[in-house]
């Protein structure tokens, strides 16, 4: 994991003018292989009963590829949850990658798309890539839900590509939608596997998530909104009240207390706050316990987000 980065989101001297900066402290480019190949235990799958179950690695089909049962056919075991009797031929594998607020340049490379019988590709619920086993394009069907049933699709054997937009701060989501089949038109019904031993199904997809920690970030950087800051008084301590926003995704965020500017400003951490899953936590009415703040002449607060590069 590399390093933590500090971001002064805001410097507030109490009962005056606010002053924004933004500090990265590192910087640096980041490749994350997101595909099938090696990584089965990072993709989950849902279908024929199963939720979220680390799914098989399997070379049936194509090498690296993933499926939901030990050999890729109807005699293999299922992964956890799934059973022969509740498989309807519509399964998703899904793969999470985390991008920092701080993100930029991001894009998402991905090639070899391939599915058995057939194969939709998805970032944030994004259609980014389709295929058919073997090769062929234009009118077909495909389940993209588990109770939606056939629907038109029209399959253009886009299997490789790079993308650069539809990605947001933190979880980030990949999820690959197959169906089984059995035969080969790509009108076919979607169904269980036809036969037990000579029907299987698998995907595959080879596909890397880059971003850097330099240049204009990808998303909106940390702020604060609703800021009140009261300065000491009649025996009462300075206070401060204000709410995080876009911030980096269940990081955290220091609320630091100073009453001086200088080069031997002394900040000192008054509260900490995790920030949830849209980058957001808040500070009500926070007072700074120093006992020098009921005496300081000024006062400033500031507070610091932290990011985390994911591994």
């Amino acid at each position: 994991m590399n390093p933590t980065a500090k971001q002064i989101t805001a410097l507030f001297p109490a009962a005056s003018a606010a002053l924004l900066a933004l500090l990265p402290e590192f910087a640096g480019a980041v490749d994350t292989y997101v595909g099938t190949a090696g990584n089965a235990s990072k993709w989950l799958i849902s279908g024929a009963g199963a939720v979220n179950a680390p799914a098989f690695q399997t070379t049936v089909n194509h090498a690296g590829a993933i499926t939901l049962t030990s050999n890729a056919i109807g005699t293999g075991s299922f992964v956890t949850g799934g059973s022969l009797a509740l498989f309807n031929g519509f399964w998703v594998a899904e793969r999470t990658f985390v991008l920092p607020q701080n993100a930029s340049s991001v894009s998402l490379t991905f090639s070899g798309l391939y599915g058995n019988d057939r194969v939709v590709l998805l970032l944030n619920g994004s259609i980014i890539g389709n295929a058919d086993h073997l090769g062929a394009t234009g009118s077909g069907v495909m389940a993209l839900t588990a109770t939606g049933g056939d629907a038109p699709f029209n399959f253009t054997g886009k299997t490789s590509g790079t993308v650069t937009t539809g990605f947001v701060p933190g979880v980030n989501t990949l999820r690959l939608i197959v169906n089984n089949t059995g035969v080969v038109p790509i009108t076919a019904p979607t169904a269980s596997f036809l036969s037990p031993t000579g029907d299987g199904t698998t995907t595959f997809v080879d596909a890397t998530a880059s971003y850097s920690i330099t240049g204009p970030p990808a998303f909106p950087g940390p702020r604060l909104t609703g800021v009140q800051v009261y300065p000491a008084g009649a025996g009462a301590a300075p206070r401060f009240s204000g709410m995080v926003v876009s911030g980096p995704v269940l990081g955290t965020a220091s609320l630091q207390a100073s009453a001086t500017l200088d080069t031997t400003a002394l900040w000192t951490t008054i509260a900490t706050r995790s920030l949830d899953a849209t980058g957001s936590a808040s500070f009500a009415n926070v007072a700074d316990p120093q006992p020098a703040a009921l005496t300081a002449t000024k006062h400033f607060f500031r507070v610091l987000t932290n990011t985390v590069t994911p591994p």
